[in-house]
């Protein structure tokens, strides 16, 4: 409530264009594909309501990596990611965990590379 005192656009700003373009930056530097942008896309709408009260960077990358394991992108790093939009990977792994997963009642998450056939249904449905 104190920033909007002193910035008042930070309430008018479009938080679904800042993931976007976040995305689309990282889309641009790790050289991924029109396939990448269109499966964000259906993810960030897909999760939009479990994830969005977070930055827009830590958004971006949950997506970013959900993306990537949707896709079974296997040659960039997840932590490349995470560095990339400065982030760590904990936090999108605690998004992933309590605000995608436990709502759904889903347990045995481990970790994006223990356990990417726990999220693959909620990706491809």
């Amino acid at each position: 409530m104190e920033v909007v005192k002193h910035c008042p656009e930070y309430v008018k700003r479009d938080r679904l264009k800042i993931v976007r373009k976040k995305i689309f930056s990282v889309i641009t530097h790790f050289h991924f594909d029109s396939k990448f942008l269109e499966a964000s896309s259906s993810l960030l709408k897909k999760f939009w309501n479990n994830i969005s009260n977070t930055t827009e960077n830590i958004l971006a990358g949950v997506i970013s990596i959900l993306t990537m394991i949707k896709l079974d992108i296997p040659y960039v790093n997840y932590n490349d990611i995470c560095k990339y939009l400065n982030i760590g990977q904990s936090t999108v792994f605690y998004q992933v965990k309590n605000k995608i997963l436990r709502p759904l009642h889903i347990e045995g998450f481990n970790g994006f590379k223990k356990s990417p056939k726990l999220l693959l249904p909620l990706l491809t449905a």
